[in-house]
């Protein structure tokens, strides 16, 4: 888990949740990866697993 603020944190998962969501609308469950959960947001890899 990050070390932000926890106010920051759910803002930050929201930005994530928000893209995956997005994606979804255009792709498969199986097609979706980490990298383009990345891509869609301003977020690594690694990131993304710190919040998840």
């Amino acid at each position: 888990m990050s070390r932000g603020s926890p106010k920051l944190t759910a803002a930050r998962k929201e930005e994530i949740i928000a893209a995956c969501a997005k994606l979804y609308e255009t792709m498969s469950f199986r097609e979706i990866t980490i990298k383009e959960i990345g891509a869609a947001t301003s977020f690594t890899r690694t990131s993304i697993y710190n919040y998840f």
